[in-house]
């Protein structure tokens, strides 16, 4: 099997890919959906060692992030964001820096 090493643009589109919201624990545990990203995920900024990617969902919600140096996602890694509430019109950012630059595990 061959190795090709993967670029930040191609991290951090499959991080932008896994990311997930997870409701914030004041909203019972036996609800039955999840928060729905209204406008997909973006992403941008992206510099030598990292970038930003943005979510908005359609409630309140907690922003996750899951990203993995493979498309696979063997080893990822999830980065809490921040709460996304009404008073952020339920958006939210976070910064994925310190990554390794063109590398796959």
């Amino acid at each position: 099997m061959s190795s090709t090493p993967v670029t930040r643009r191609q991290l951090l589109r499959a991080g932008a890919a896994g990311a997930a919201l997870i409701t914030i624990p004041a909203r019972p545990a036996f609800a039955l959906s999840r928060p729905v990203l209204t406008h997909g995920i973006q992403s941008g900024d992206v510099g030598a060692r990292g970038g930003f990617v943005w979510a908005r969902a359609d409630r309140p919600s907690r922003m996750m992030v899951e990203v993995a140096r493979t498309p696979r996602f063997r080893h990822s890694k999830v980065v809490q964001g921040p709460a996304l509430t009404a008073g952020s019109d339920y958006t939210g950012k976070i910064l994925l820096d310190h990554l390794p630059p063109g590398v796959e595990t």
